[in-house]
């Protein structure tokens, strides 16, 4: 079994709503929602994202992903400022940022570029 197995992995549930009819108003268009779950209190996460404008994939690892996404999407990470905006695609959660952190380095070599095609995450 390998070592990551403890972390708990979800393929994230993005939820879209859109409020119909032929006119609607400036504050109905198209939303998406993403909704996460957590079992424990203090947990560390890897994640993937996808940027909407130029398709490519940021790979990283954080204690609180809801903080960090926002970061991400408000362009304050010099890493992804001008890629934006960001699609959270994939994350799995660790006890350890040791753990996390092993596992965002999976992701980014070519036998975790392998296992994500394979997994149909990318």
């Amino acid at each position: 079994m390998p070592e990551w197995s403890n972390g708990l992995a979800w393929k994230v549930s993005i939820l879209q709503k859109g409020i119909g009819g032929s006119n609607p108003p400036l504050s109905a268009r198209s939303f998406t929602k993403v909704r996460l779950f957590f079992c424990y209190k203090t947990m560390y996460s890897t994640y993937i994202l996808r940027s909407l404008s130029t398709g490519r994939h940021y790979y990283g690892q954080t204690n609180n992903l809801e903080v960090r996404l926002a970061q991400h999407q408000s362009g304050k990470e010099k890493s992804t400022k001008n890629r934006g905006p960001w699609e959270l695609i994939y994350f799995e959660t660790f006890k350890t940022r040791a753990e996390a952190m092993k596992r965002e380095k999976f992701f980014k070599s070519p036998a975790g570029w392998g296992w994500l095609k394979a997994q149909k995450i990318i």
